[in-house]
């Protein structure tokens, strides 16, 4: 089963994450857009209307699925191993 849902800002995105049931019955996540690790601190995904630090996704929201993550610069800064999933 395949589903394409978009979000355009970080309060609509972390609400769907913290739902239980949101992405029952997936077995992957493809998180998709852009990222910004060079030159900044804080590494972050960029939203349209907001930016998700590795600490906004919700504690365990990602358990038990495999997760990918297609961001401009974010695997080179770490982002995926502060994520709290």
């Amino acid at each position: 089963m395949a589903s394409l849902f978009t979000f355009s800002n970080k309060a609509d995105l972390i609400e769907f994450l913290e739902d239980d049931g949101s992405l029952q019955g997936y077995d992957s996540v493809h998180l998709s857009g852009h990222g910004r690790g060079a030159g900044t601190d804080a590494p972050y995904f960029k939203l349209p209307r907001g930016r998700m630090l590795p600490e906004d996704f919700p504690e365990g929201c990602f358990e038990g699925k495999k997760v990918a993550l297609s961001a401009c610069e974010l695997g080179r800064r770490g982002f995926i191993a502060i994520t709290n999933y």
